[in-house]
């Protein structure tokens, strides 16, 4: 027993003299106790942070329990419509839109189809631009609505079909048109329909103009070559349509911009060469879409400035920056050279000068302000007058030239 005793004291001072005690090892009751108080304040901390977990479970139980009975009740007893409001008309009855759009009081707002129902109304009225569904809490519908109003007027024989700067179609087969509505003319090839837009009309000839070049079977050799031709000359005038448009909505465009009214007719029967009806007096070529409103500004500045209110003549702004300026009467202005020569002739009482090459220069220099006094019986007296108002036309072109205009070469 003393040996044991001495063997476990020599092994003691032995690891007392290495150092080799194991740490959490306790030395004395105090060690032992602080051990154990560490130990249950640690147990404690796991067990709280368990029930924390275990409450923070709860609470979103019961918070989805929370969520889910409030969208029920949302959905099925709380804002249902009552009061159902249009505002922005002026063309179609509130009653009549109200049934197309499909809201009945009782039905619950949230549930309605915004997107669905604002399209659905634009494509049932043409003169929809745009339509939005507000919702006034907590039982209140308010569709808004934007109409379109007439940029232009496209001639079809008799007939004019009414249309929006974004190219849709408002109104068809309309007689009477609005003072003030610019008529479109050379478009003869179009047919639109009520709410159509150009650009669907057009994709829609493209499909049908590749349609016509699909070989059937039992096709000949010149019956496909026939519907290759077909399809060439389709493609052909859609694509001149499709040029003239752009043309178009081009100047619509860009007279918005520049705040360029009383334009009274488009000509677009030249691709190439845009030609515009202005006060009804005056006729302005514009040329090709490029630059519109650099020329339309520097058209305005030339009548503002430069012309009388009483002017009637031709303005060329073909190339941008350079404006010229013919005078022109009126009766003379759509005139071809050998109408302008039978004008001519009528004018002065003389020998109808014919298709002379005289005559078709006295046109394209826009002279028409002839002397009512000149000789009955002779042809020369006309030429001499008509030659006289040459000059005259053109001092007042470079006089109009001459002021400040600007030349780009």
């Amino acid at each position: 027993m003393q040996e044991t005793r001495r063997r476990k004291t020599k092994g003691q001072r032995k690891r007392q003299q290495s150092g080799s005690y194991p740490q959490n090892a306790p030395r004395q009751r105090s060690d032992v106790y602080a051990a154990q108080q560490q130990s249950r304040a640690q147990n404690s901390k796991r067990h709280k942070r368990k029930r924390r977990g275990n409450n923070a479970l709860l609470y979103i139980m019961v918070l989805i329990f929370m969520l889910t009975i409030g969208v029920v009740l949302i959905f099925t007893v709380f804002f249902k419509v009552i009061n159902i409001e249009v505002v922005g008309l002026s063309r179609y009855g509130k009653q009549e839109v109200i049934e197309t759009s499909g809201i009945v009081q009782g039905v619950n707002m949230f549930r309605l189809d915004r997107s669905g129902i604002s399209n659905s109304l634009v494509k049932e009225y043409s003169y929809f631009e745009s339509v939005r569904l507000k919702f006034g809490l907590p039982d209140t519908v308010t569709i808004q609505v934007i109409e379109a109003e007439p940029a232009g007027a496209i001639q079809q024989g008799e007939t004019y079909i009414l249309i929006s700067a974004s190219g849709r179609a408002l109104e068809t087969g309309v007689t009477e048109l609005t003072p003030g509505l610019p008529v479109i003319k050379g478009l003869n090839a179009l047919t639109l329909n009520e709410g159509n837009t150009i650009d669907d009309m057009l994709v829609k000839m493209r499909k049908d103009a590749a349609a016509l070049g699909k070989a059937k079977e039992g096709d000949t050799t010149e019956e496909r070559q026939t519907r290759k031709e077909m399809q060439r000359t389709a493609e052909q005038a859609v694509g001149n349509l499709s040029s003239q448009l752009s043309i178009m909505s081009a100047f619509l465009k860009a007279a918005d911009e520049t705040d360029f009214t009383q334009v009274h007719y488009l000509d677009l029967s030249d691709k190439f060469n845009l030609v515009v009806g202005y006060n009804g007096k005056i006729v302005i070529e514009f040329g090709s879409e490029a630059q519109l409103a650099y020329k339309i500004q520097s058209v305005q500045k030339v009548i503002s400035d430069k012309l009388a209110d009483n002017f009637e003549g031709k303005i060329d702004a073909s190339y941008p920056g350079r404006v010229r300026v013919r005078r022109v009467n009126l009766e003379a202005q759509d005139m071809t050279a050998d109408e302008y020569a039978e004008y001519l002739y009528q004018q002065n009482g003389s020998e109808q000068p014919g298709t002379s090459d005289e005559s078709a220069d006295e046109s394209s220099s826009g002279s028409s302000e002839q002397d009512s006094s000149t000789d009955a019986s002779s042809s020369g007296d006309a030429s001499d007058a008509s030659s006289e108002e040459d000059d005259e036309s053109s001092k007042d072109q470079q006089e109009l030239n001459s002021q400040g205009l600007p030349e780009i070469g």
